[in-house]
C-alpha cells in the first residue's frame, strides 16, 4: 500500500470513545499518573491515541494515560481500535541496575527468605527462557552466573496471581540491594551494569481480557501489545475530549486529522527517545 492507503486504513480505526467504557487491563502508579496528568495539561493536547482492541473495549496499551485522562475529568479519549487477530503479545523483562556486584548467592537467599518460591538452576538462560515458556516455571532470574527457576510454593489460580508474587522480587531487590529496574524487551544480561534479568510467563490474550473484564489487573509493565502500524503524533486539543456529544466531536475529529500531513516510517524507528517494533505513522 501508498502511504494514502495507509492513513485511509489506518485513520478508519482512529475515533473517540467514552472514557467510562474503556478497561485497562495492568495497575497504575500513582506517582505516574499525577505526572502525565500535568504534562497533558500543561500542553493542552492529547499526543497520541490510545490502542484498544476493537471487540472488547480493553486497552491494551495506554493504561497510565486513560487513567491521567480520568483525572483530568475528560468524557472521551483519543483512541487506535484494532481487532485482536491483527496484534501481538509479549513480556516486558525486568533488568535490575546495578553499579555494584552483587553475587547470585545474595540473590538467592533474599528469594529464599520470602519463602514463597521453590528454586531450581539451570546455566543456560535460553533453557530458563523455553522451560518458562512452555508453562513448567513461573518464572527465572537470570543473572550472569547462573538462572534460578522459580515455582510458587502456594497454588496459584490465574496468570495474575503468578505475576503478582513474581513482583515480589521485584520490590525485594529494589530494597534490599538498592537497584534500579529498567523495563525492556531484551534479557540483555550481559550488559555491564546489569546484575539480573526477572522472566515472567508469556501471557496470552485470553488472560488480558479476562483480567480486563474481572477488574484483577495484571502489575504494571507486564504485558507488551505490537499493532501493525502505530499512529503518533496527533495532538488533539483537550476541547475535543470535554464533553458529551461524541458524534459531533467524531465529525470534528475527521477535518482536524484530514488537514494534517503525515510520514510513514518503518518498524524500528526511534521516536521521542523510544525505538518502535512495529512500522509508525507520524502527524504533523
Amino acid at each position: 500500500m501508498n502511504s494514502s492507503q495507509i492513513r485511509n486504513v489506518v485513520e478508519s480505526d482512529i475515533r473517540l470513545e467514552k472514557l467510562e467504557s474503556l478497561l485497562p487491563h495492568e495497575k497504575t502508579a500513582f506517582k505516574i499518573v499525577d505526572q502525565l496528568a500535568q504534562e497533558i495539561e500543561n500542553d493542552g493536547f492529547q499526543k497520541d491515541p490510545i490502542i484498544v482492541e476493537r471487540d472488547s473495549s480493553v486497552v491494551l496499551d495506554g493504561m497510565h494515560r486513560l487513567a491521567a485522562f480520568k483525572k483530568l475529568s475528560c468524557k472521551t479519549v483519543l483512541c487506535y481500535c484494532v481487532p485482536y487477530k491483527d496484534v501481538s503479545v509479549n513480556r516486558w523483562y525486568r533488568r535490575f541496575i546495578s553499579n555494584q556486584t552483587i553475587p547470585s548467592i545474595q540473590m538467592i537467599e533474599s528469594i529464599q527468605r520470602l519463602d514463597k518460591f521453590d528454586i531450581a538452576y539451570t546455566k543456560n538462560p535460553q533453557e530458563a527462557v523455553k522451560l518458562i515458556n512452555e508453562g513448567s516455571v513461573a518464572g527465572a532470574l537470570i543473572t550472569k552466573e547462573k538462572s534460578i527457576l522459580i515455582n510458587s510454593k502456594e497454588e496459584v489460580k490465574d496468570l495474575v496471581e503468578i505475576f503478582n508474587h513474581l513482583i515480589l522480587i521485584e520490590v525485594l531487590f529494589k530494597f534490599h540491594f538498592n537497584i534500579e529496574v529498567k523495563y525492556s524487551s531484551k534479557i540483555e544480561i550481559e550488559k555491564k551494569d546489569v546484575v539480573g534479568v526477572l522472566v515472567p510467563p508469556i501471557i496470552n490474550k485470553k488472560d488480558v481480557i479476562m483480567a480486563a473484564k474481572s477488574g484483577i489487573l495484571f502489575p504494571l509493565k507486564s504485558t507488551r501489545h505490537i499493532v501493525k502500524i502505530r499512529p503518533l503524533s496527533i495532538d488533539l486539543p483537550l476541547k475535543f475530549l470535554h464533553g458529551d456529544d461524541i458524534n459531533t466531536k467524531t465529525e470534528h475529529l475527521s477535518i482536524f486529522l484530514q488537514k494534517k500531513k503525515i510520514h510513514f516510517h518503518p518498524k524500528g524507528m526511534e521516536i521521542r527517545g523510544r525505538t518502535y517494533d512495529e512500522s509508525v505513522l507520524c502527524y504533523e
